[in-house]
């Protein structure tokens, strides 16, 4: 038989407290469930000791549904349960229902293979095949594997949206930037009534058109403005020097 024919690795059924997963079909109690001794052994003939029985478990991702099987006397398959939901998944007899809060101290009871054959078939083992195997062994707080892939999930995801938003901040702040630097230079003058000198930080004064045009002219150079409307203030005194020169030259020819 294939490996994947013993119910063991079809179903996962493993021990997540301790324990080996035993089927003891050949023995006059046919024991099934965790045990940390060999119960399918002849001196033991199927017997777990109480204080060596542990819960059993199985893997929910297999999708099976379990026959009922029975429990050692004097109980019987009325306390057999399968709880998939709970987690770990719970398979085997107890006297409380294990599904709500687990199977409580002092409850577990050992499972046997029912009386029916075709219940009991889904826990047989091929001839070849040794009662005892050791089970993966399993905490408490394993994960499932479909838990697993949805917490990969969400933090694949939640990764996703930091980078997603630290881009979109990079890029505001880029933006940000580049408008800022533009108002800056829109803000600069085209050109200053000063201009500065870089070496020594001194302002020149730019050259007056009108001196400009008196320089280049022969005309004597006058440090004033000229006004089209109005003549400027040196302009005005020196017209007044002129006509006390000539009222003075009047009286000297008088006098003469």
């Amino acid at each position: 038989m294939a490996a994947s024919d013993d119910p063991r690795v079809k179903f996962g059924l493993s021990c997540p407290e301790g324990g080996d997963f035993h089927i003891c079909q050949d023995s006059s109690t046919r024991f099934i469930g965790c045990c940390d001794v060999d119960p399918c052994t002849q001196e033991l003939d199927g017997r777990c000791p109480m204080p060596n029985l542990f819960n059993a478990s199985f893997s929910a991702a297999s999708g099976v549904e379990f026959l009922p099987q029975s429990c050692a006397a004097p109980f019987n398959s009325s306390i057999w349960f399968t709880c998939t939901y709970s987690r770990p998944p719970f398979l085997g007899c107890c006297m409380n229902d294990p599904c709500n809060n687990g199977c409580v101290a002092g409850h577990l009871v050992p499972a046997t293979l029912s009386e029916d054959p075709a219940n009991a078939g889904q826990f047989l083992l091929p001839k070849t095949t040794t009662g005892s195997i050791p089970s993966p062994t399993a905490t408490g707080n394993e994960v499932p594997e479909s838990s697993s892939k949805r917490i990969g999930t969400i933090v694949g995801t939640s990764l996703a949206g930091v980078v997603i938003l630290l881009l979109v901040i990079g890029a505001y702040l880029w933006l940000k930037r580049r408008e800022e630097a533009q108002e800056e230079l829109a803000r600069q003058p085209g050109g200053s009534f000063f201009t500065t000198s870089p070496n020594t930080n001194s302002t020149t004064p730019p050259v007056d058109k009108n001196e400009f045009l008196a320089v280049n002219s022969g005309q004597p150079f006058r440090n004033c403005q000229v006004n089209s409307t109005s003549p400027s203030v040196s302009e005005n005194a020196h017209s007044a020097h002129l006509s006390q020169l000539s009222e003075l030259e009047g009286t000297w020819q008088w006098n003469r």
